[in-house]
Protein backbone atom coordinates (compact mmCIF):
# COMPACT_ATOMS: atom_id res chain seq x y z
CA UNK A 1 0.00 0.00 0.00
CA UNK A 2 1.27 3.56 -0.69
CA UNK A 3 0.04 6.87 -0.70
CA UNK A 4 1.38 9.81 -2.77
CA UNK A 5 1.28 13.11 -2.23
CA UNK A 6 -1.39 14.43 0.51
CA UNK A 7 -1.75 18.26 0.49
CA UNK A 8 -4.25 19.48 3.05
CA UNK A 9 -5.49 23.60 3.28
CA UNK A 10 -6.29 25.24 6.39
CA UNK A 11 -7.69 28.68 5.93
CA UNK A 12 -8.75 31.04 8.69
CA UNK A 13 -6.86 33.65 11.29
CA UNK A 14 -2.79 32.52 11.86
CA UNK A 15 -3.40 31.33 15.31
CA UNK A 16 -6.37 29.27 14.33
CA UNK A 17 -4.99 27.97 11.40
CA UNK A 18 -1.53 27.39 13.33
CA UNK A 19 -3.19 25.21 15.93
CA UNK A 20 -5.32 23.17 13.64
CA UNK A 21 -2.28 22.51 11.63
CA UNK A 22 -0.47 20.96 14.36
CA UNK A 23 -3.30 18.92 15.29
CA UNK A 24 -4.19 18.10 11.83
CA UNK A 25 -0.38 16.84 11.40
CA UNK A 26 -0.35 14.77 14.46
CA UNK A 27 -3.71 12.77 12.85
CA UNK A 28 -2.25 12.27 10.16
CA UNK A 29 1.04 10.44 10.94
CA UNK A 30 -1.18 8.64 13.78
CA UNK A 31 -3.40 7.53 10.86
CA UNK A 32 -0.89 6.61 8.52
CA UNK A 33 2.49 5.36 10.84
CA UNK A 34 -0.27 3.84 13.28
CA UNK A 35 -3.14 2.49 12.19
CA UNK A 36 -2.47 1.83 8.74
CA UNK A 37 1.48 0.72 9.16
CA UNK A 38 2.46 3.12 6.71
CA UNK A 39 5.97 5.29 6.72
CA UNK A 40 5.85 9.06 5.94
CA UNK A 41 8.88 10.69 4.73
CA UNK A 42 9.93 12.57 8.00
CA UNK A 43 12.95 12.47 10.01
CA UNK A 44 13.00 9.53 12.83
CA UNK A 45 14.87 11.74 15.12
CA UNK A 46 13.14 14.12 17.33
CA UNK A 47 14.28 17.36 16.50
CA UNK A 48 16.45 16.81 13.71
CA UNK A 49 15.27 17.43 10.37
CA UNK A 50 16.49 14.76 7.70
CA UNK A 51 17.60 16.20 4.15
CA UNK A 52 16.05 13.37 2.50
CA UNK A 53 13.01 14.01 4.36
CA UNK A 54 9.92 15.11 1.72
CA UNK A 55 7.64 16.25 4.02
CA UNK A 56 6.87 19.53 4.33
CA UNK A 57 4.09 22.32 6.00
CA UNK A 58 4.34 25.44 4.17
CA UNK A 59 3.21 28.27 6.59
CA UNK A 60 1.77 31.63 4.66
CA UNK A 61 3.04 33.69 7.22
CA UNK A 62 6.23 34.56 9.40
CA UNK A 63 3.75 34.27 12.53
CA UNK A 64 2.29 30.73 11.42
CA UNK A 65 5.63 29.47 11.09
CA UNK A 66 7.00 30.72 14.05
CA UNK A 67 4.37 29.26 15.51
CA UNK A 68 4.03 25.80 14.00
CA UNK A 69 7.61 25.35 13.58
CA UNK A 70 8.84 23.93 16.87
CA UNK A 71 5.52 21.36 17.01
CA UNK A 72 6.82 20.14 13.14
CA UNK A 73 10.04 19.81 14.17
CA UNK A 74 9.73 17.76 16.85
CA UNK A 75 8.01 15.14 14.60
CA UNK A 76 10.55 15.12 11.94
CA UNK A 77 8.87 17.69 9.42
CA UNK A 78 10.23 20.95 7.75
CA UNK A 79 8.66 24.20 7.68
CA UNK A 80 8.87 26.96 5.04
Amino acid sequence: MCADDIVTLLVGPPAFAATESIRLSDAVIDKFEGALEMEMSRSRVPWALDADSKSLTLASSAKTRRRIAPAMKKVGIAVA
